[in-house]
C-alpha cells in the first residue's frame, strides 16, 4: 500500500518512495511503514462503515479542528502546515477529513504517530549541530508530511467511493483508482505534485525560523 499510495507520481519515484525502498531493503517491515499500513487500513475501514461503527476508543471530538481563516495561527504540533491547509481547503469537508485521519493516527500510535513525528523532526532540525544534519532531518520530516497529506486525500477518496451521491459511487466497478482520482484533483486546481515538491517544515520561516 505504501508504494501504491505515495511512492509514484505518474511513474516518477518520489522522496517517500526512495526512502521506503531503501528501508525495505534493510528490514521486512520497519515500524514506520507498518504503522502507515495500519493507518491506511483503518482509514479505509472507517470510511466504509461510516456512522455504523461506534468504537468507544475513537474519540473524534478530542481532536483539534483546523481553522481555515486567513488570520488563524498554525499549530504545527497538529500538522497545520501550509501544504496541509491548502489540501483541506481543496477537498470536500477537508477539516473533517483531517480530524478523521488524526483520530486514526492516534489510535495507531503504539507503532508510530506520524503527525507528531513531523513536528519532532522539525524541532530536531531547528537544533541540529550542522547544516548537513539539519537538511537530513528536514528531508525525513518532509517525507512524513508527504505521507500525511496522502492519508488526507485517501480518506477523501474512500468517502467519495462509498457516498451514494458521488460520481465515483455511481460509476461502480468502472470508478477510477486512487491514482486516477489524484490526477483529477490536480486538474481541478490542487496542483498536488507541485505542492509536495515544495514542502517546507519551516512553514515559510526560511533559515531564521523558530518553532514555539
Amino acid at each position: 500500500m505504501t508504494s501504491g499510495m505515495s511512492c509514484w507520481r505518474g511513474g516518477t519515484c518520489t522522496r517517500v518512495g526512495r526512502e521506503a525502498a531503501t528501508q525495505r531493503g534493510a528490514t521486512a517491515c520497519a515500524p514506520a511503514h507498518c504503522s502507515l499500513r495500519l493507518v491506511i487500513a483503518c482509514v479505509a475501514w472507517r470510511s466504509i462503515v461510516g456512522d455504523k461503527y461506534h468504537g468507544e476508543t475513537w474519540d473524534v471530538d478530542a481532536m483539534k479542528r483546523l481553522e481555515l481563516d486567513a488570520g488563524a495561527k498554525a499549530n504545527l504540533e497538529w500538522a497545520e502546515f501550509d501544504a496541509v491547509v491548502k489540501v483541506c481547503q481543496h477537498v470536500r469537508s477537508g477539516v473533517d477529513r483531517k480530524v478523521f485521519v488524526d483520530c486514526v493516527i492516534n489510535q495507531c500510535s503504539h507503532m508510530q504517530n506520524l503527525r507528531t513525528d513531523i513536528y519532532a523532526m522539525a524541532l530536531q532540525a531547528q537544533n541540529a549541530p550542522s547544516a548537513k544534519k539539519r537538511e537530513a532531518l528536514l528531508r525525513r520530516g518532509e517525507g512524513y508530511l508527504e505521507r500525511y497529506i496522502y492519508l488526507l486525500l485517501f480518506n477523501e477518496y474512500c468517502c467519495e467511493v462509498h457516498d451514494i451521491r458521488s460520481s465515483l459511487y455511481m460509476a461502480g466497478h468502472k470508478a477510477g483508482s486512487f491514482k486516477d482520482w489524484i490526477e483529477e484533483q490536480s486538474q481541478a486546481g490542487l496542483q498536488l505534485y507541485q505542492l509536495l515538491d515544495g514542502l517546507d517544515l519551516t512553514n515559510g520561516g526560511g533559515s531564521r525560523w523558530r518553532l514555539e
